[in-house]
């Protein structure tokens, strides 16, 4: 077994499913419900069993310990021989992240951790093409990543996207400084968009917000994998976030549906998420429509538990299985209360 540990973006997926995955010399099983197909796995390659995100997870993973006696035990308690040449790679976040990370006592039981560390800049300016505005932003903002790169690129004005998205990953107290060292370098034109939001009134302070929004909704579907795959409102109780995502997705001609139908109309759609939704039926919404290319808006997501492990591989173009989604355009907008507001969980 080994653990690849990296922050987000420097390409532990990306690595699993653009470079391992391709080996002639292996058979790569995504998720522990392949455990068992994994272990019996007899065609002449080295089967490999990939945990993503294995800190997360919320499990200690102790039925891998029959990997070195010979016979894992899956989830329904059955005993499976190994295959001899069976493997396990896991790829975590650092559990500084926070959020459902969590030590995991097979890891420390059989500790063989490699750590990715970030692309170099030379690398990234030449993947994502990046001109001197992206490239800067980029060497400024401290954890920004390739998907946020990628996103800027893909967008309408990618200098004013690479504006709004590095000032979006600063903490508040250092935004005033960003914009003041940015359009002290760059041309920038806030953008003054025209669309009908219908009853919602479009004020100044929120056309930025919207055009950014506007344009993320726009290139969904050129995103197939990495990018950035959701955006969040934060703010006030009551101060309008799910009435701001509802007005953006009907003007992009979005069309609602219950949380039940999503997946089962032939025309761009969203639904609401509840925070209240048990967590079974949220994992089936987002499956759902990750694979229709459809589009969610979750309520109050800092209130409810995070599903992040499901999460992660969603937007990052995968299921939990591995598997690509069957149409592209899938994206999440989350809108949520200030974490200063009782009972909220802060991202990770």
């Amino acid at each position: 077994h080994v653990c690849i540990e990296g922050e987000t973006g420097v390409g532990k997926t990306t690595f699993i499913k653009e470079v391992l995955e391709k080996q002639p010399w292996c058979t790569v099983f995504y998720g522990i419900k392949e455990l068992a197909a994994c272990a019996r796995c007899n065609n002449g390659t080295v089967p490999i069993l990939f945990l993503d995100e294995i800190n997360a997870q919320g499990r200690q993973f102790n039925c891998l310990e029959g990997l070195y006696t010979g016979g894992v035990v899956d989830d329904a308690g059955n005993y499976h021989p190994t295959n001899p040449h069976m493997r396990v790679v896991s790829c975590q976040n650092p559990k500084e992240y926070g959020g459902e990370r969590r030590e995991i006592e097979f890891l420390k039981r059989h500790p063989n951790t490699i750590t990715f560390t970030a692309l170099p800049d030379d690398y990234l300016a030449s993947k994502y093409n990046l001109d001197k505005v992206l490239l800067q932003v980029f060497k400024k903002v401290p954890g920004l990543t390739p998907r946020e790169l990628e996103m800027m690129q893909l967008m309408p004005d990618p200098h004013y996207a690479a504006y709004l998205i590095a000032r979006c990953a600063l903490p508040l107290s250092k935004q005033k400084d960003f914009t003041y060292w940015f359009t002290g370098r760059f041309p920038l034109k806030t953008p003054h968009i025209d669309i009908d939001l219908g009853d919602f009134e479009l004020t100044e302070s929120r056309q930025e917000i919207c055009s950014l929004m506007c344009d993320l909704l726009s290139v969904r579907k050129k995103r197939k994998s990495g990018g950035l795959g959701a955006i969040s409102l934060m703010g006030l109780p009551g101060d309008g976030k799910s009435l701001f995502a509802e007005a953006i997705c009907r003007a992009m001609n979005l069309r609602r549906v219950e949380p039940h139908e999503i997946g089962t109309v032939d025309v761009d759609a969203y639904c609401k998420v509840p925070a209240k939704m048990n967590e079974v039926d949220k994992r089936k919404i987002l499956l759902t429509a990750f694979h229709a290319g459809q589009v969610v808006i979750e309520e109050e997501a800092n209130v409810a538990k995070p599903l992040e492990s499901l999460h992660n591989a969603i937007l990052m173009g995968y299921d939990e299985e591995g598997k690509s989604a069957e149409k592209d355009g899938f994206f999440i907008i989350r809108t949520q209360n200030d974490l200063t507001s009782k009972g909220r969980r802060p991202a990770s």
